[in-house]
């Protein structure tokens, strides 16, 4: 297998083309990607090459090698070390999840990325669903971007067209409609694309929510890219309905991941958050995705929808910010500095 691996390393070598490279590294943008600097073309004929001494391989010997390749850490190397995996997928079972979630430290791009979703990790997805599952809710909340793209981007193509797998895949989507990294953004705009596929007045009512709840246009006009005339027409007059932040921000908390903080000081007795509510029929919170229905309380026996921001303000036990249910507010108990994460006491979220 050593010997194998040092073959592969050779022609990859070889082959490399260090001012392809570094126009490589551009065309990519992040400052962690390697490559040699190798075209396409020429990638696929090395692999080829290989394909028949990798299917004599054990499975042990398998993962052995396209752990190698990965640990190198160089596009070309990754792109061959999917390349090995995919040749010998019979290998690939829910015990080699772990091994699939270690691999995933190792990429640099989102092409390699891409490519390990769709000829790697979808068949495993297929054959596995629960367990696969499991691991792709754990990259949906990963600081590793990488990661949190693959959590989207295994649903792409076939997979998403099929339908099987829309309602997860819409989860894992609204966990990441606020991400800062374009290419998860990008990874999301792709997956409804293709879900739409599947199942399009769902998920095309889904995109149009999204439009008017303003999150980032990448991720809408991405999906809204096989939509043509009055579809398409309708989805691009659709704006936002949710007002403009005023002196908070969303970043990272606890509640999906995100908390709200002071953008500006505030004085006591000052009201932080204004509420946008929207009153919930029984039938409505039944259509509702599972990621919103935690964003529901009880107020008098209505059911209220909460928005952005004050879906996302933290519990604290000891609170900077008090609720008033009247007035659909929170309102400062303190000082609050710019910066600081507005906190309120969640156990009165819900009125009898």
């Amino acid at each position: 297998m050593k010997t194998l691996y040092r073959k592969i390393k050779s022609d990859l070598l070889g082959s490399a083309n260090k001012k392809a490279a570094e126009k490589d590294k551009k065309y990519h943008k992040y400052g962690d990607h390697r490559s040699y600097g190798i075209t396409a073309p020429t990638l696929a004929r090395i692999l080829k090459s290989y394909k028949k001494e990798i299917r004599e391989l054990s499975c042990k010997d398998t993962l052995a090698l396209a752990n190698l390749l990965y640990k190198d850490k160089i596009e070309e190397a990754i792109l061959a070390g999917n390349f090995v995996l995919q040749t010998n997928i019979h290998c690939l079972g829910k015990s080699q999840l772990s091994f699939l979630d270690r691999a995933l430290d190792c990429f640099c791009s989102w092409s390699t990325t891409d490519d390990f979703c769709i000829d790697v990790l979808q068949p495993v997805l297929i054959n596995h669903r629960q367990e696969t599952l499991s691991l792709l809710s754990k990259w949906n909340n990963s600081e590793n971007m990488w990661k949190r793209r693959a959590s989207v981007v295994a649903f792409v193509r076939k997979v998403g067209e099929g339908g099987e797998f829309t309602q997860p895949a819409l989860d894992l989507c609204e966990n990441l409609i606020w991400d800062r990294e374009d290419l998860v953004q990008k990874g999301v705009g792709w997956c409804l694309k293709d879900l739409m596929r599947g199942e399009k007045i769902r998920v095309l009512n889904y995109v149009k929510q999204l439009r008017e709840r303003g999150v980032p246009s990448t991720i809408t006009l991405y999906a809204a890219r096989d939509l043509k005339g009055k579809e398409r027409a309708e989805i691009l007059k659709t704006g936002s309905k949710t007002k403009k932040f005023t002196g908070v921000i969303i970043g990272k908390g606890n509640l999906a991941g995100r908390g709200v903080y002071a953008d500006k000081d505030f004085s006591k007795g000052e009201v932080v958050i204004q509420y946008h509510l929207k009153h919930l029929t029984k039938r409505e919170y039944k259509a509702l995705l599972k990621n919103e229905k935690m964003f529901t309380h009880s107020h008098s026996g209505q059911i209220m929808l909460y928005s952005e921001p004050e879906r996302y303000v933290n519990h604290s036990k000891t609170p900077n910010t008090y609720q008033d249910l009247v007035k659909q507010q929170d309102i400062a108990l303190r000082k609050i500095k710019k910066g600081e994460m507005i906190t309120t006491d969640a156990t009165k979220d819900d009125t009898a």
